[in-house]
């Protein structure tokens, strides 16, 4: 099997790059054959230019199947054309939507909404397959897009193995991934002044750094700390490379996640890939993985006051973390990189077939 992919990677600081180079290394050991491109940003003077270069890679590689594992805006209004020329040659191509749109569609003029939303249509339609990664949605795209259930498949994000490391006797929270607005940080911060006046020794790592148009954002955060009177309690780390992240996420006890909206956290997964239970608003997302592996607690987070609520009731349980820690361990074994690799693959190869036939 021989599969290309088009995606971010290798991108630092970019959850799609990463992941859809876990994937790569993982087929890559089951015996398949990979290869991977890039395409210049939507608005780059090089853009069409970049599409032709990229159909050549493909054509050159010769692939089975190629599996776009960017979001449609991240590669522009290119990608319908070049899906058409891929259905042209036979190629199968899988799509996995990694995000629903509204993040995106709330920055748009109303006027563009429903336009943007048809232009995602038309590309879903383009695609042999669909990988989401829950039933949420899977539920959102049948009904948004009107995907036939055939072309739609659910395949879980993965978890990696981190083997457990050193314990500190302060509360540590952690918050981890890009620092954009829908993550809502300003209330976990707002929540560590309340703790800390029960819990003076409490501690807020944030790992990750704001995207360009953020930063402002992200210096907002950091004056509400100071203005709160809690600097010294939360620690900006920046962005941590993988090689770095076990020896900072190793010793915390929680993943704060109040997160407005969200498919399923790439985040979520690499915090408990470190053994590190989660906290998460109650989204139908997270719920749905807590149904599944109680790895943590689901509360509605819609404020400061309900975040804190929320960790002080985990603290007058004591016995959860042991719990969690255990379903922890099962979820790794379930959804195991070369488990999900393996999802891929089944996948692959039923969609060559049918082209086949």
């Amino acid at each position: 099997m021989r599969i290309f992919f088009i995606s971010s990677f290798p991108t630092p600081n970019d959850g799609v790059s990463d992941y859809t180079q876990d994937i790569m290394h993982a087929l890559l050991q089951s015996g398949a054959e990979v290869s991977s491109g890039k395409i210049d940003r939507p608005f780059s003077v090089l853009y069409l230019r970049g599409w032709s270069r990229l159909l050549k890679q493909i054509q050159d590689f010769s692939p089975d199947v190629v599996h776009v594992q960017y979001t449609p805006t991240s590669l522009g209004l290119g990608l319908q054309m070049g899906l058409r020329r891929l259905q042209k040659l036979k190629i199968p191509v899988v799509l996995t939507i990694h995000e629903k749109p509204d993040f995106f569609i709330d920055r748009l003029p109303r006027i563009l909404v429903k336009p943007y939303l048809l232009w995602e249509k038309k590309v879903y339609s383009l695609a042999a397959g669909l990988i989401v990664h829950t039933q949420d949605q899977y539920i959102d795209v049948r009904i948004r897009y009107d995907v036939p259930p055939a072309h739609l498949h659910v395949i879980p994000h993965y978890i990696q193995d981190t083997p457990a490391q050193g314990q500190t006797t302060a509360l540590r929270l952690v918050s981890l991934g890009r620092i954009v607005p829908k993550k809502r940080l300003d209330l976990v911060i707002e929540a560590v002044a309340e703790l800390c006046q029960t819990f003076p020794d409490l501690r807020l790592v944030v790992v990750g750094q704001a995207p360009d148009r953020y930063a402002t954002y992200a210096e907002n955060l950091k004056h509400l700390a100071e203005k709160l009177g809690v600097s010294s309690q939360v620690e900006w780390t920046g962005y941590v490379s993988e090689k770095n992240l076990p020896q900072v996420l190793s010793t915390h006890d929680l993943a704060v996640l109040p997160y407005l909206m969200a498919t399923q956290s790439g985040a979520a997964f690499k915090v408990l890939s470190h053994n590190v239970p989660l906290l998460t608003n109650n989204l139908p997302a997270f719920e749905e993985l807590l149904s599944k592996f109680s790895v943590g607690l689901s509360r509605p987070l819609h404020s400061a006051v309900q975040i804190t609520q929320a960790v002080k009731e985990i603290l007058a349980h004591p016995e959860w973390p042991a719990k969690w820690q255990t379903e922890i361990q099962r979820l790794k074994k379930e959804q195991s990189l070369d488990t999900i690799a393996q999802l891929h693959l089944k996948l692959y190869t039923s969609l060559c077939q049918n082209t086949s036939e």
